[in-house]
């Protein structure tokens, strides 16, 4: 983790961004998705040894927020997706902080959010879902987003994940995969707390495991993603084939040697889209979420 996280740093370009595999066409949604890395380790702007690089990230996203609540340039490949990914960045951020510098650009972001829900929904499911879990991460914030707003952004993302049509536009389509993982995920996400699995969701997990896991294997990450998310609703015991499986994948497929070491070759549909710094930033969530999670199971059990 230490190899990706120091390796995503030095590829941050001056301006705080990175650069997505087409630069200019996704490089506010690739930047918010490497913010997310960095503060899954609970590295902000003024705590951890990469505390300049999320600084200058997260000031790039704050200075990109307009008055109407949108980041996304207008060469974008995905308008949508980009603005749901650094709202919820920027709550991941405000969450962890309560710095007020990004407040009022949240309150622009999250009030557009739920005010165009229906017609981001309608364009990318993985715009859908992030809308969602944006609105959560704002809620648990204590942002002004009402319950029902909340759960009417979810059911918005379980319905655009069980629909049939490919989404129009560049971006590639989820596969059945990540489909199901963000349909588990967020279905346990929905009303004040999360809830633990049933008895179908978990059968589901387990059928998924050893699809998703490597995460680049050629397949969607957004599988490997939202399947481990989902995955940390279930108790310590079936939560361990997770780990194991986590642990003897992505960390055996990453570079160790030249340039890129540290970051993982980008592979499968997301490939021209995300490019190795995007792959990278989400090996790297898929592994903390593994680490941090694994740890404190762990000490609670006395292992």
């Amino acid at each position: 983790m230490d190899l990706g996280t120091e390796w995503l740093a030095r590829e941050q370009r001056a301006d705080g961004t990175w650069s997505s595999a087409s630069p200019g066409t996704f490089d506010v949604g690739v930047t918010a998705i490497v913010l997310i890395s960095f503060l899954q380790r609970a590295e902000t702007h003024n705590s951890g040894p990469h505390k300049k690089t999320v600084k200058a990230a997260a000031f790039f996203l704050n200075r990109r927020g307009r008055v109407d609540g949108r980041f996304a340039s207008t060469d974008s490949v995905s308008p949508d997706l980009e603005d749901a990914l650094a709202t919820y960045a920027l709550c991941e951020l405000y969450g962890l902080t309560g710095t007020r510098i990004v407040r009022g650009t949240l309150d622009l972001a999250i009030a557009r959010l739920v005010r165009d829900g229906d017609e981001i929904a309608a364009a990318h499911p993985l715009a859908a879902v992030f809308v969602a879990l944006a609105l959560r991460g704002a809620r648990l914030s204590e942002l002004d987003v009402s319950a029902a707003a909340a759960d009417a952004a979810t059911d918005r993302a379980l319905r655009a994940l069980s629909g049939k049509d490919r989404p129009e536009g560049p971006l590639p389509d989820l596969d059945a995969d990540a489909r199901i993982a963000a349909s588990v995920y967020l279905t346990n996400l929905r009303g004040e707390s999360g809830r633990a699995l049933d008895q179908t969701q978990r059968v589901q997990l387990d059928a998924l495991r050893d699809r998703v896991l490597p995460a680049n294997g050629g397949g969607d990450p957004w599988a490997a993603y939202f399947a481990l998310f989902a995955s940390d609703h279930q108790s310590t015991t079936r939560r361990r084939p997770w780990y194991r499986a986590l642990y003897k994948s992505i960390p055996h497929t990453q570079v160790v040697a030249g340039n890129d070491a540290g970051s993982w070759t980008p592979t499968g549909p997301w490939k021209p889209v995300l490019g190795r710094v995007g792959v990278t930033a989400l090996a790297l969530v898929d592994l903390v979420d593994g680490y941090r999670d694994c740890f404190w199971r762990d000490e609670e059990a006395g292992d």
